[in-house]
C-alpha cells in the first residue's frame, strides 16, 4: 500500500480525548475604575460682589480622583462638570458641599447631580438674581 503525502491525505490517529470539562474563557476585566460624570450648580451668590472674591480666593484644592471637565458662570452661580470614579461619588459629593458651605456664603445653595438633563433644567438659576430666603 502506497501512502500520500499529501495532508490531506495523511490520517493522524488521535489519542482519545480527555475528560476534562473545558474551561470558561472569563471575559477580561479592565483595571480602571469606572468613571462617571458628576455636575455641580453652585448658585444663589453674587459674583460681582463679596461672594465672588471669596470663591475665587478659595478655589478646590486639587485632588487625584476628582478631575475638573469644563465650566461656564452666570452673575448669581456657576456651573461645573467633573468625572469621578463611580465608587466615590458620594465622597465627592461631601467633599464639594463641605467646601462651598465652609466658604461662610449664607445664601449659597448647591445642585450636584450625575443626570445631565436634570441639571440643565436648572441652568437658569445662574442668572438668577440672589433670593433671601434658603
Amino acid at each position: 500500500m502506497v501512502k500520500c503525502s499529501h495532508k490531506k491525505c495523511i490520517k493522524i490517529k488521535k489519542s482519545k480525548k480527555s475528560t476534562k470539562p473545558k474551561k470558561s474563557k472569563k471575559s477580561k476585566k479592565s483595571n480602571k475604575s469606572k468613571k462617571q460624570e458628576v455636575y455641580v450648580l453652585v448658585y444663589n451668590i453674587n459674583y460681582w460682589d463679596k461672594d465672588g472674591i471669596i470663591i475665587i480666593d478659595n478655589p478646590l484644592k486639587n485632588n487625584k480622583d476628582y478631575k475638573y471637565q469644563e465650566g461656564t458662570a452666570g452673575s448669581y452661580g456657576f456651573y461645573n462638570v467633573y468625572t469621578v470614579p463611580s465608587k466615590k461619588i458620594k465622597d465627592f459629593k461631601a467633599y464639594i458641599t463641605d467646601h462651598y458651605t465652609n466658604l461662610g456664603i449664607k445664601t449659597i445653595k448647591i445642585i450636584i447631580e450625575t443626570k445631565k438633563n436634570k441639571i440643565n433644567s436648572k441652568l437658569y438659576l445662574l442668572d438668577k438674581e440672589i433670593s433671601k430666603n434658603n
